[in-house]
């Protein structure tokens, strides 16, 4: 769906690189060897170039490809010693993989669930939090998107999870938390809202906690198949949460450390 690479990326080791064409060109003014080229003789072209960076506006790029053509010309002798043409011609299709990303915030006073307890947590009191995982997408769709992380075994999972159609699944053995989110469009939270789910966790800290800002739930990332390249595209981690790590705009300058 038109040029993807920029222009003014465009180098190449030997060649005259066209802007008006899109060409490259190598002939014997540029590579001498190019004069006489002996039978089974082989040699190696390089020129490299830079894409657009096409998450900017996921309308214009959904599924972004493009072709390079590259033609060999010449002239040989034939068996009788006449002059002949030859033509041989290579086409390559790019594509280029979407970027899928992944933000995870903590929230106490905002949110979809109403949450109790007191910020810091207090020893042998339960403060309950709200953990929002949210997806985002440039060029590609996706599918059999899958988000993942680990609880503490000192936290709970509570079961309330926003919206209520969304696959989370809990499993005490091991605390893994598991969000399958399935198909992701291109273009969520591109310039859209993002895909989202709420959940609840809560932690009733120790003795041993006081001064500490405990973990809530693990490192956290997100993947899937990217449906147009049919490769694999993994989102980066996103760090655990703690006590610390509130966003709510009211609590977000409140230290996290577990009270006496």
């Amino acid at each position: 769906q038109g040029d993807i690479y920029n222009q003014t990326s465009v180098s190449s080791s030997g060649g005259y690189y066209d802007a008006t064409e899109g060409t490259v060109v190598w002939n014997k003014e540029k590579e001498v060897r190019f004069g006489v080229v002996e039978p089974g003789e082989s040699g190696t072209l390089n020129f490299s170039f830079a894409t657009l960076p096409v998450a900017i506006d996921p309308a214009s790029f959904k599924n972004p490809q493009m072709f390079i053509e590259v033609t060999a010309k010449g002239r040989r002798l034939d068996e009788r010693g006449a002059s002949q043409n030859v033509v041989s011609t290579v086409t390559k299709e790019l594509k280029i993989s979407t970027a899928l990303s992944l933000s995870a915030r903590l929230l106490h006073d905002t949110g979809a669930f109403e949450n109790v307890g007191s910020v810091p947590p207090k020893v042998g009191e339960e403060t309950t939090y709200t953990v929002v995982w949210a997806l985002s997408n440039t060029s590609n769709g996706v599918g059999n998107a899958r988000v993942s992380a680990v609880l503490p075994s000192y936290v709970k999972w509570l079961g309330q999870v926003d919206p209520s159609d969304e696959d989370v699944s809990y499993n005490p053995v091991g605390g893994e938390v598991v969000w399958k989110a399935g198909e992701v469009e291109a273009g969520d939270g591109v310039g859209s809202a993002p895909r989202e789910v709420s959940f609840q966790l809560s932690i009733t800290p120790g003795q041993g906690q006081v001064g500490a800002a405990p973990t809530l739930i693990g490192e956290v990332t997100a993947k899937g198949t990217d449906r147009f390249t049919g490769v694999e595209v993994t989102s980066g981690v996103r760090p655990a949460l703690t006590t610390k790590s509130l966003n709510d705009t009211d609590t977000g300058g409140t230290s996290g450390a577990v009270t006496p």
